[in-house]
């Protein structure tokens, strides 16, 4: 895979030695592989097994916060380490994807609890390992979207860093690379055969629990409009994907939450459509 070669190539030569963009802009996880003291190989894995357990971790306290029982919040974890994404973690664990997942999960748990400090901290951190945790601010927005100024507020530091982590590194230009590479993305969408493989790789993201979770859909209208903005950003790489089921495991906080509230709402134990969201709907 060219994107593991990019990251294998960092790791051993510095993040400064750069690889094909956007790869050489995610750093985080390449510094962290070469400053540990074991094989690369070995490194890689530990950081993929590290992110893939604390973001099982936070996935539970998440879907906890949104009203699921015990038992459906560890079925939602399950329902991740099963993901094809995440069991690839480990069978090509040079990646970046699974910190991405971390940020992204603990992201919104700082917003449920209503600590926006550490929410942008760990926003501009995780631009570091992927560009794509920016989608987060999306839930942040939308929920304070009355208040442009605190949002702008929100979103400057992580846009600082991404912004910057790409005029520091030299190499081809950011924005250069993806005005090449759309077109030639482009080409690949019309041709006869990506319409034939794309539908398989988006179910592959997630299988049957597609299904499950448009089981959902009416009832949690509220949900999803809160995270419509993540949901359309994400959706919108497959503008630009090579790879549609890695990019949209990121929708996990989406569909495993509207999975879980299925399964609980078939128990008769909850009903999460009342449950509280995010730090704006605080009990009194």
């Amino acid at each position: 895979m060219a994107d593991s070669a990019a990251y294998l190539s960092m790791a051993e030569q510095g993040v400064w030695a750069g690889g094909a963009s956007p790869h050489r802009y995610r750093i985080l996880v390449p510094l962290l592989a070469r400053l540990m003291p074991f094989e690369l190989e070995t490194n890689f894995l530990l950081l993929s097994a590290f992110a893939v357990g604390c973001s099982s971790v936070l996935l539970f306290i998440y879907l906890r916060r949104l009203g699921c029982s015990k038992i459906a919040a560890a079925v939602g974890v399950l329902f991740f380490l099963q993901l094809r994404s995440v069991v690839a973690c480990f069978t090509h664990p040079i990646e970046t994807d699974s910190w991405g997942w971390l940020a992204t999960i603990a992201a919104l748990v700082l917003l449920q609890r209503g600590k926006v400090f550490s929410f942008i901290w760990t926003v501009t951190v995780g631009v570091l390992a992927r560009e794509s945790v920016l989608f987060v601010l999306g839930v942040f927005c939308l929920q304070e979207w009355r208040n442009p100024v605190r949002c702008l507020a929100v979103t400057v530091l992580p846009l600082v860093v991404f912004l910057g982590i790409r005029a520091v590194i030299p190499g081809p230009e950011f924005w250069q690379y993806y005005l090449a590479e759309i077109p030639r993305l482009w080409q690949r969408r019309v041709s006869p055969e990506w319409w034939h493989v794309m539908p398989f790789n988006i179910y592959n993201a997630f299988g049957p629990l597609w299904i499950l979770a448009c089981m959902r859909l009416r009832a949690q209208r509220e949900f999803l409009k809160k995270h419509s903005l993540f949901i359309a950003l994400v959706m919108a790489q497959l503008v630009v994907a090579s790879d549609e089921m890695r990019l949209l495991t990121l929708l996990f906080p989406v569909v495993l939450p509207l999975c879980v509230m299925a399964i609980d709402e078939a128990r008769g134990l909850t009903n999460t459509a009342k449950q509280p969201l995010f730090f704006a709907e605080k009990k009194p």
